[in-house]
């Protein structure tokens, strides 16, 4: 009887300094917890690339519109004095005012949020890697086990050939290449697919279980077998806060996604930041420069240039505007606007027009220079045409004149003296 009640008693005591114990010692970090965190360094390497990519793609777009414009200028000097040439220079002045919308907007927002993005990106990869690069270098056979593959106390995982075992995590500064972002960890919403919240020492929620003598030091903040030696035990932060060891025996606790997003908590700004800078870095898709779709009635830079050069200033209401684009067009469908862009780049370019050799079909010329030329050529020849053309008017008119003269002269001496006053006159 007394040795059951022994067995009783001895049995919760032996469970409650065994829990002391594998609280006391603070384990290492499961595989649950460090690859995600790898991941999400490895994606903050990629943002100053994607903004690279960003920036080429959305000047690529504005060279594109300039071209387009270029193209349309030619297509009236190609076909001056006629009905196509209204056509082109709607299709110019199109183009032309898209593409000064993009480039204003480019210049005002696109660096800056460029850099700014690079920056803060940058910045938080450099806090979360000083860490995560402490921690796998303290690793041993017997004692020190603090990157693990799973979940169970072991020799840390190390780093080599850019992996911490086989998981990617370079822990190198972000190459300024042209790349792909992944979002899978930083995304529009925040931060996703990490761990957070408090640990819990019952069901090692971020941490391994214990197993003999693996202890990770650099993972607690009380009294035993942790970074503390005085009798008083701190708080303790790492990761720009993402991580706090706790003054107590206790697992660490890792911050709320809501709070990397907000920048609650202590010291927590880094994440905000990263966060909303790399959400707001300017994309190809936000700058006016993508293909429209709509209707030529629902084109804002199409209306307001057939608003400005076609229609009286009393007369330019959203109706006029419709009903000059349908009678220009021939109606507002969207077709109507590439059939004219497909007549503009069917236009042929004959030989020696800027000193070309060959024949050229407009649209298959995409050298910016190249079209400039060709543009100057036919608005030279045509200043030419009107120069020649008033000359030729300027010298008829002093030939007339003098014959007119000589013929009044001619017929008041024909009349007689009682002509005379009238003629002088």
């Amino acid at each position: 009887m007394f040795s059951f009640l022994g067995w009783t008693v001895i049995k919760p005591a032996a469970a409650l300094a065994m829990h002391m114990v594998d609280g006391a010692q603070h384990l290492g970090f499961k595989n649950t917890f460090w690859q995600p965190i790898c991941g999400l360094s490895e994606e903050l390497a990629t943002i100053a690339g994607a903004n690279v990519q960003a920036a080429n793609a959305i000047l690529a777009h504005l060279e594109t519109m300039r071209k387009a414009a270029l193209r349309a200028a030619i297509f009236v000097e190609v076909n001056v004095v006629t009905e196509k040439a209204q056509k082109g220079i709607l299709v110019q002045q199109y183009y032309t005012r898209r593409a000064t919308k993009a480039l204003s907007k480019y210049k005002s927002i696109g660096p800056s949020s460029h850099l700014k993005a690079a920056s803060s990106a940058g910045y938080l990869k450099g806090r979360v890697e000083e860490y995560l690069n402490l921690l796998q270098q303290v690793s041993s056979s017997t004692n020190n086990g603090y990157l693990l593959s799973g979940s169970s106390a072991e020799q840390g995982q190390k780093l080599a050939s850019k992996a911490i075992g086989s998981t990617p995590c370079a822990l190198t500064p972000p190459e300024v290449t042209t790349n792909t972002r992944t979002k899978t960890k930083l995304t529009n919403a925040g931060y996703e697919n990490m761990g957070h919240g408090a640990g819990n020492n019952t069901d090692n929620q971020h941490q391994g279980s214990k197993s003999g003598s693996f202890k990770c030091r650099l993972l607690g903040s009380g009294t035993t077998d942790s970074l503390s030696s005085a009798a008083q035990g701190i708080d303790f932060f790492a990761m720009e806060s993402y991580i706090k060891m706790p003054a107590a025996d206790e697992e660490v606790t890792l911050q709320p996604a809501e709070n990397l997003k907000q920048g609650s908590g202590t010291g927590t700004q880094a994440w905000k930041s990263a966060y909303e800078d790399v959400k707001g870095a300017l994309l190809e898709t936000n700058t006016d420069t993508q293909n429209e779709s709509a209707t030529l009635d629902a084109r804002p830079d199409l209306k307001e240039a057939v608003k400005k050069l076609l229609l009286p200033k009393g007369a330019s209401d959203n109706s006029h505007i419709e009903d000059k684009i349908t009678e220009i067009f021939g109606s507002k469908e969207k077709d109507k606007l590439k059939q004219v862009e497909n007549a503009i780049d069917d236009t042929t370019i004959p030989a020696g027009v800027a000193q070309s050799e060959n024949e050229q079909r407009l649209g298959s010329i995409n050298i910016e220079d190249k079209l400039a030329e060709i543009l100057s050529y036919y608005q030279l020849r045509s200043n030419k045409t009107l120069v020649d053309l008033k000359k030729k008017l300027f010298s008829t008119a002093k030939i007339k004149k003098p014959k007119l003269a000589e013929d009044k002269e001619k017929k008041c001496n024909s009349e007689g003296k009682d002509k005379q006053q009238e003629c002088e006159n």
